[in-house]
C-alpha cells in the first residue's frame, strides 16, 4: 500500500484536486466514490449523473456513442454534398436523397411488398415453396435457412459454405420459452400483436392477419426448440464437412439440389458464377446438424401451405424498415417492449446507416479521404507493434507454458496482420448497381442482392486475407481467427478513444486497450485453437492446454459472481471477451511502460500517469442504460455488462491496486487474483453488484 488507512481520505482529496487528470477525463469522475470500492463508478459517476439516455436508444455509452455521433455527423455532411454527375460519389448523394424522400415512401405505403408477397401466395406445392425460399435467399430476406461464407477452419486458404440455424424474430430462442418464463410470455404476446398489426398494414384482413400471426408463433416456437436442442460440441468437433450426398442423407426432406441449383441460376442472372462445385470438395459445413435434421422432419410432416403464413409475416417484417411510418411505428412498439426505448432514431440517422451499408466502398473512400489522415494511421500502426512486442515479452514469463508451446505462440503473435483505417479495395458489385434517387426500396433491395450473390460466389475461392467485414466509418474493431488478422476502422481512431494530441497514457488507456483486447482474442479460449496459419488444430501441448483451462476457469468463476438488472452474468458464455478485456489492459499497460522508459531514459511512468491510464481505460466503458435493455444484454450478449468490463479487469491487476492504494481484500483488490498469462493463485469472487441500471446495446430497428 502507498499509505495507512488513516490517510485514505487525504489521498482521495488530493487525487481530485491535484491528480493531473485531463479536464475532459476529470469532469466525468465521481470523487465521492473510493476507486477501490467501485472503480467504474469512480471513473464514470459524474458523467452518469448528467447523462440522458436518448429516447430512441436502450442506453448511452460515453465514448462509443460520442465517437459514433461524430462519425454519423461526418457521413451526413458527405451525403448531403452535391457531386458532379460524372463523379462516382454522386451515387452516395442520390442514395441518401431517396431515403430522405419521406413523401415518396409514405405514398407507396405497402405497395413495394406486393411482388414479394405474391411469390408467397403462389405457393401451392413443395416445389414452389423451395423456389420461393431460393428467391428470398438471393435477395437476403431471412428465413429458417441461413447461409454464410467464411474461411475453411481446417484449410483456411479457401472459402466454405456454412449452414446455420435461423428463422426467429425475437433476439434468441430463450425468448420463446413460455412454459416457465413470465417474461417470455409477455414477449411472445407482444410479438403476436406486432405480426398481426404489420400483416394488416400489408393489406390482409384482421382474420387473415391473426391466423398468420398464430401460425408464425407456432413455427418460431418449433424452430426455437430445434435451436435449444442442439447438443453442445467442442469447436474442434463443430465443423462438420459434408458433400452433397451426405447433406441429402442427413436432411432428406430438404431438396438441396433444387435449392442450390436455384441459387446458382440466380447468381448467373446477376453476372456471377457461384456454387458450381458445391458439395464436391466437402465445402459444406453444417453448424447445426440437429437443427437441420429436425427442420427436414418438419418439412416432411407439413404441407407447403403450412409454411405460407410464416413466410408471409417474415417478408413483411424483414422489409418493413423500408416502408412507411405505419410499419416503423409498429416495429418501434415491439422494440419498446423488448428494450425499453422511448422513440425512434431521426430519419437522417437511419438514412446514413442505410447508405453506409448500401454503398460500402464509396462511403469508406469518402470517409477516409476527408476524416482519416495518414499520420493517424502511422501512429496506430506503431501502437499496434508496441502491443505485439509487449504481448511477446509477457509470454516469456508465463511459467505454466512449456517452451514448445511458448515458441509456437510467439510465432503466431508475430504472424498477426494489422489492418488500420479501411480496406484498399472493394468488390465492384457492391457499389456497381444503378441507384435511383427516387426509389429507396429498390436501392435497398439491390444493395442486399449485390452483397448476397457476391458472397455466394466466393465459395471455393481463395480467401482474401485483407478483406474487411466492417466499414471504415464504424466505431469498432475486431480480430478474425480465419485470417489471423486484426482490423481497426478509421472511425474508432478519434476522440475520445484516441488523438494525436493526447498524452501517451491517455492513448494507451483508451484506444490501445481496445486494440490490445482484439489482439488477445487470438489467444483466448477460442483463438488459442487456431495456429499462426489460421488452421483449427491442436498446436499446444496437452499440459499447457490443461493449465490454460485451469487459469481461465478462474476468470469464468469470477464473472459468474456478477449480477445486474436481476440477471446473472454467464461467466462461461462471456469468457472469451473477459479474457480479451484482461489481456488488453495488461499488454497495453506494459506497452505504455516500455514506451515511457524508451522516451525518458529508462524512467518508469509516475503513479499519477498510471492512474490516468487506468481512468482512461475505464472511461472507454462509461454507460447508462435502461433496465429492459440490460436484461436483454445479459441474456444475449457475449460481452459482460460494461461495469464488469471495468471492475473485473482492474480488480485482477496488482499495478492498479498499487497506484490507487487499494487495501487487500477491498472489492477492487481481492487477495487472490486471476491472471491468465502468468502464474497466479485461483480467484476469489468479487462481491456481487446488484444495480438496477437499465442498459443494453442500441438495436437499430429502422434499417435491416
Amino acid at each position: 500500500m502507498l499509505f495507512g488507512s488513516r490517510h485514505r481520505t487525504t489521498f482521495l482529496d488530493e487525487l481530485e484536486k491535484g491528480g493531473n487528470f485531463p479536464p475532459a477525463v476529470h469532469s466525468a469522475m465521481d470523487f465521492n466514490v473510493d476507486p477501490c470500492d467501485n472503480f467504474f463508478q469512480y471513473a464514470c459517476g459524474a458523467w452518469q449523473k448528467k447523462a440522458v439516455i436518448p429516447a430512441e436508444q436502450g442506453g448511452i455509452a460515453k465514448s462509443w456513442d460520442t465517437a459514433e455521433d461524430k462519425s454519423y455527423a461526418a457521413l451526413h455532411q458527405l451525403m448531403l454534398a452535391e457531386y458532379p454527375a460524372e463523379s462516382p460519389y454522386r451515387k452516395v448523394h442520390d442514395w441518401f436523397k431517396s431515403c430522405m424522400d419521406l413523401k415518396e415512401v409514405q405514398e407507396k405505403k405497402a405497395a413495394p411488398l406486393k411482388p414479394w408477397l405474391a411469390s408467397v401466395e403462389a405457393i401451392d406445392s413443395h416445389e414452389k415453396l423451395w423456389d420461393t425460399l431460393v428467391l428470398f435467399q438471393l435477395w437476403s430476406i431471412p428465413t429458417m435457412i441461413k447461409l454464410s461464407v467464411s474461411a475453411d477452419e481446417k484449410e483456411p486458404l479457401k472459402h466454405d459454405l456454412f449452414l446455420e440455424p435461423s428463422g426467429l424474430v425475437l433476439p434468441d430462442s430463450s425468448y420463446y420459452d413460455t412454459e416457465d418464463d413470465d417474461d417470455a410470455k409477455k414477449h411472445v404476446k407482444a410479438l403476436h400483436h406486432y405480426l398481426k398489426t404489420i400483416t394488416m398494414l400489408a393489406g390482409y384482413s384482421e382474420e387473415e392477419a391473426c391466423a398468420s400471426a398464430d401460425r408464425t408463433i407456432e413455427v418460431e416456437k418449433m424452430l426455437a426448440k430445434f435451436q435449444d436442442g442442439e447438443p453442445w460440441v467442442s469447436i474442434e468437433d463443430s465443423y462438420m464437412h459434408y458433400n452433397k450426398s451426405q447433406l441429402e442423407a442427413h436432411s432428406p426432406n430438404i431438396p438441396w439440389d433444387r435449392y442450390f441449383g436455384g441459387l446458382s441460376a440466380g447468381c448467373k442472372q446477376a453476372g456471377l458464377e457461384c456454387l458450381h462445385s458445391l458439395g464436391q470438395n466437402n465445402n459444406l459445413v453444417m453448424d447445426a446438424p440437429y437443427f437441420y435434421q429436425k427442420l427436414s422432419e418438419a418439412f416432411g410432416n407439413h404441407s407447403a401451405d403450412f409454411w405460407k403464413p410464416y413466410l408471409r409475416t417474415h417478408v413483411i417484417y424483414n422489409l418493413s424498415p423500408l416502408l412507411s411510418d405505419d410499419f416503423l411505428n409498429a416495429t418501434f412498439k415491439l422494440d419498446a417492449e423488448l428494450d425499453g426505448v422511448e422513440d425512434q432514431p431521426a430519419r437522417w440517422h437511419k438514412c446514413v446507416a442505410a447508405v453506409q451499408h448500401g454503398l460500402p466502398g464509396l462511403t469508406d473512400q469518402l470517409y477516409v479521404k476527408n476524416y482519416f489522415p495518414e499520420s493517424a494511421k502511422k501512429v496506430a500502426l506503431s501502437m499496434m507493434e508496441q502491443l505485439r512486442e509487449a504481448f511477446i515479452a509477457n509470454l516469456k514469463n508465463v511459467g505454466w507454458m512449456d517452451d514448445k508451446t511458448r515458441a509456437a505462440a510467439m510465432h503466431k503473435a508475430r504472424s498477426i496482420d494489422f489492418n488500420i483505417g479501411s480496406p484498399d479495395t472493394w468488390p465492384a458489385i457492391w457499389d456497381g448497381y444503378k441507384v435511383d434517387p427516387s426509389n429507396y426500396f429498390e436501392n435497398s433491395m439491390l444493395a442486399y442482392h449485390s452483397k448476397q450473390v457476391w458472397k455466394l460466389s466466393q465459395v471455393d475461392k481463395p480467401v482474401n486475407r485483407k478483406e474487411w467485414s466492417m466499414r471504415a466509418s464504424e466505431v469498432n474493431a475486431y480480430y478474425d481467427n480465419g485470417v489471423t488478422a486484426l482490423f481497426v476502422p478509421a472511425a474508432v481512431l478519434q476522440a475520445p478513444f484516441f488523438s494525436q494530441n493526447y498524452s501517451a497514457e491517455r492513448n494507451f488507456g483508451g484506444i490501445a486497450t481496445v486494440m490490445g483486447h482484439e489482439f488477445t482474442h487470438g489467444f483466448d479460449d477460442t483463438g488459442r485453437k487456431y495456429d499462426a496459419k489460421s488452421r483449427l488444430r491442436q498446436w499446444w501441448d496437452r499440459p499447457a492446454v490443461n493449465k490454460f483451462r485451469s487459469h481461465s476457469r478462474c476468470i469464468s468463476d469470477l464473472y459468474e459472481g456478477f449480477t445486474i438488472a436481476d440477471a446473472q452474468v454467464d461467466g462461461n458464455g462471456t469468457l472469451g471477451e473477459n479474457i480479451a478485456d484482461m489481456g488488453g489492459l495488461k499488454i497495453s499497460l506494459m506497452a505504455y511502460e516500455n514506451l515511457h522508459e524508451q522516451e525518458h531514459g529508462g524512467a518508469a511512468p509516475s503513479n499519477g500517469d498510471k492512474r490516468t491510464f487506468f481512468v482512461a481505460f475505464a472511461q472507454n466503458w462509461c454507460d447508462k442504460e435502461r433496465f429492459k435493455s440490460q436484461q436483454e444484454e445479459v441474456l444475449t450478449d457475449e460481452h459482460s455488462p460494461d461495469i464488469f468490463r471495468v471492475n473485473g479487469p482492474v480488480s485482477q491487476s496488482h499495478e492498479f491496486s498499487r497506484v490507487f492504494g487499494c487495501p487487500a481484500g477491498s472489492p477492487m483488490n481481492p487477495v487472490k487474483k486471476c491472471v491468465l498469462w502468468k502464474d497466479s493463485r485461483p480467484s476469489e469472487q468479487l462481491a456481487t453488484w446488484r444495480r438496477r441500471k437499465a442498459l443494453g446495446a442500441l438495436r437499430d430497428v429502422l434499417h435491416r
